[in-house]
């Protein structure tokens, strides 16, 4: 969901796009693929936090597509010609495994079935039908995965903690990490005691120094992308902008954060770790 307008006072989504999926028949070992689809509908919703959109709402709209396809067809050249699938209030379109998943290679360490301390990172699929959009997701997919891996060579302990690829046939649908359920911001609002911002600024200093003694730059540091453990320990994740020192960039920084550098910059990760200073201490600043 993207495009949206000014309906009685409210904002609402023009259209809306979903991902869904149907588990297909088991293979070999018991496993299952899962079938994903695209959908886009002119239903107006308002914009809203997605949790508050029903998953019962799926239905229906299939079904409806559905019936309009079926009394097109019906109609014949009279009627609006049928829609094609992905098109708004068309059918739902199966997603190409092919187009949004890079293959999995055998040099990479393949996740386990993930448990509850197992978060895994899909791309996300909602622009499946522009083309360029697509790509990009895919490529910082992989760019992400070939990164991750050579951090699981070369670990430290304020980086997220990698558990390798999720495979379905041969290809990577996401990859596995270390659950961890709080980032800065999140805690900036959570109204407990305060936090000890010089750990966590140093914390994530020592983890961009890590980084860069490998050649590379995170360029997407924020106080989103750093995560906090149980204890206030600092952990950085969230690395699909993260680059060889001096590459040009293509996904970036966080529009607002940074110092606008177009290249793989330690000055732009030493300027966003100066913002998320400045983030912290004023949300934990003392009352006067």
């Amino acid at each position: 969901m993207n495009d949206y307008a000014e309906r009685d006072g409210n904002l609402v989504f023009l259209h809306s796009s979903f991902v869904f999926h149907r588990r297909g028949q088991p293979q070999a070992g018991g496993t299952r693929v899962l079938h994903r689809f695209f959908l886009r509908s002119s239903v107006l919703y308002e914009k809203t936090s997605l949790a508050c959109l029903r998953t019962d709402v799926l239905p229906s709209l299939v079904a409806a597509a559905h019936r309009r396809q079926t009394q097109a067809s019906d109609k014949g050249s009279a009627a609006a010609p049928p829609l094609l699938p992905g098109a708004i209030d068309g059918p739902e379109d199966p997603i190409d495994p092919g187009k949004v998943f890079p293959l999995f290679e055998p040099h990479f360490m393949q996740s386990s079935n993930p448990g509850p301390t197992i978060f895994v990172k899909t791309p996300s699929l909602l622009f499946y039908h522009d083309t360029t959009a697509r790509e990009n997701c895919k490529a910082w997919l992989q760019s992400e995965i070939l990164l991750l891996e050579m951090l699981h060579k070369n670990p430290h302990a304020h980086i997220v903690k990698y558990h390798g690829v999720v495979v379905e046939g041969d290809r990577i649908s996401g990859f596995a990490l270390e659950r961890l359920t709080q980032n800065l911001d999140q805690r900036c609002h959570s109204g407990v005691p305060p936090l000890d911002v010089t750990k966590v600024i140093n914390d994530i200093k020592d983890a961009l120094t890590h980084l860069h003694s490998l050649g590379y730059c995170h360029n997407d540091v924020h106080v989103f992308n750093i995560m906090l453990k149980a204890d206030d320990e600092a952990v950085l994740i969230d690395f699909d902008s993260c680059l060889r020192e001096n590459a040009p960039l293509s996904k970036g920084t966080m529009p607002g954060w940074g110092d606008g550098s177009t290249i793989s910059s330690r000055a732009n990760d030493w300027a966003c770790l100066r913002q998320v200073k400045d983030y912290l201490c004023n949300a934990f600043k003392k009352a006067p």
